[in-house]
């Protein structure tokens, strides 16, 4: 893990006599024989064992020793969830059934949006809105920027909405990234 510990080793060295607090200590390198603890090899690091530190202790040696890159991919590490913790959450999923069916909207669909901060006399649906794409809990609609969920629309009827209203829309695949794809829509007539 420690791949860089002649690094560490010089940096603790180095504050080794300014850090003396409590419990923890790191001594200088002439006061290991005293303790017969002895200097680590390359490669291992036995403070843990030297000194037997409490969680607080070792806090204080990540502030120290360690980069904030580091300390921060070593608390990624830390907080990530065992097998044991996931494992039975994930069987209780598989065993509740069978996923949900996906929705039935598809691009090119025309939708109303649920309004979710109503006036008085205004319409609980506003649009309709034509869906751009699908994912299979969301769709993004033309002229809304956030993702709406699919419980939140309701399928309008496309032979009432007017002509003037539907706009085109146009697909241009990007210069850099073929993966890319840009999409526009064409200005409407006023």
């Amino acid at each position: 893990m420690l791949s860089h510990f002649s690094d560490i080793r010089e940096r603790a060295h180095n504050l080794s006599t300014d850090m003396r607090r409590g419990k923890f200590q790191t001594y200088h390198m002439s006061e290991w024989p005293t303790f017969d603890a002895g200097w680590p090899r390359e490669g291992t690091f036995h403070l843990l064992i030297i000194l037997q530190p409490t969680w607080d202790d070792c806090q204080q040696l990540l502030q120290v020793l360690f980069t904030i890159e580091e300390k921060e991919r070593i608390q990624v590490e830390a907080q990530k969830p065992s097998p044991e913790q996931v494992w039975p959450k994930l069987r209780a999923l598989y065993e509740t059934g069978p996923p949900p069916d996906p929705h039935r909207y598809r691009p090119g669909d025309w939708v109303y949006m649920r309004r979710h901060q109503q006036q008085t006399l205004q319409p609980h649906w506003k649009g309709p809105y034509i869906v751009i794409l699908t994912t299979p809990t969301t769709l993004k609609v033309d002229g809304v920027t956030p993702w709406v969920h699919y419980t939140h629309v309701w399928p309008a009827d496309p032979h009432t909405i007017l002509k003037d209203f539907v706009p085109e829309w146009k697909s241009q695949s990007d210069k850099d990234n073929p993966l890319k794809l840009r999409l526009h829509r064409s200005h409407l007539p006023h």
